[in-house]
């Protein structure tokens, strides 16, 4: 699943992208929960639309501060040779700027929730990471940790885990949403705090089952991605696993904030 918010250093030097939490937090290292608040916070202003009256899909990196706007060709997704190329830029390893073209019925499935929860954006807390070893979506290009601005992570996967063929992971202490695509729905809980040990547990098997069976039911095939058991994606909390020193120090520190 997911590993790495380099946040702090990244959210300051991109101030204007995070202005209440840069001012909030210009004199010292913000404690985690802070952080967490401040990706919830809506922005102020709405996505742009297409000539066709649909809303672009908006997507914040929060460790880079950078922000994409890719146009919908349908009205649950669909996008451009040139706009995949732009996301697979911007959710690019921030650690080491490698790109890997990312998956275009994730994008899709990004598109659902933002157009269902009517969010000014999507803030997206880790895309694609480098492969080290161990299986991985993030290493592929299919899955990212984020949050909607303005909904509860509770209620983000909750609508999350009825698109089918999808992992949901819900990370209630470290505030984001695993999404990615699959062809067997998995959906979990992590109750670690932020850079722990994973304790990953599976839940709503029977609703996993249920939700690929209405996807085929719609008209919809699997991705087609291979074998979908538990990929062992989580062997660490991906909250801190890859940031900096400095906030990961803080994080462990102030944990039970």
């Amino acid at each position: 699943m997911a590993l790495g918010v380099v946040v702090c250093l990244a959210v300051v030097k991109h101030a204007s992208a995070y202005p209440r939490f840069v001012q909030r937090s210009a004199a010292r290292i913000p404690t985690y929960r802070e952080m967490v608040r401040s990706w919830h916070s809506p922005p102020d202003e709405n996505p742009a639309l297409t000539p066709e009256g649909r809303p672009v899909l908006a997507l914040e990196m929060i460790n880079t501060g950078e922000r994409v706007e890719l146009s919908p060709l349908r009205d649950d997704g669909g996008f451009t040779p040139e706009d995949l190329e732009r996301a697979s830029h911007a959710l690019r390893d921030p650690r080491s700027d490698a790109e890997c073209p990312t998956d275009e019925r994730l994008l899709d499935l990004a598109y659902q929730l933002e157009v269902h929860f009517q969010a000014k954006v999507l803030r997206i807390i880790s895309a694609f990471r480098s492969p080290r070893g161990k299986h991985s979506r993030h290493g592929a290009g299919r899955a990212f940790d984020l949050v909607v601005p303005g909904t509860s992570d509770d209620e983000v996967a909750r609508f999350a885990r009825s698109l089918g063929f999808v992992g949901v992971g819900l990370y209630t202490r470290s505030g984001f949403v695993h999404l990615d695509s699959r062809t067997r729905s998995y959906f979990w809980v992590d109750s670690s705090s932020p850079g722990q040990r994973s304790r990953m547990t599976q839940v709503y098997a029977k609703a996993a089952a249920l939700a690929d069976a209405q996807a085929l039911e719609r008209g919809e095939n699997p991705p087609g991605q291979g074998s979908d058991v538990n990929d062992g994606e989580h062997a660490a909390n991906p909250a801190t696993a890859t940031a900096p020193t400095t906030l990961a120090t803080a994080v462990r520190r102030r944990s039970s904030d």
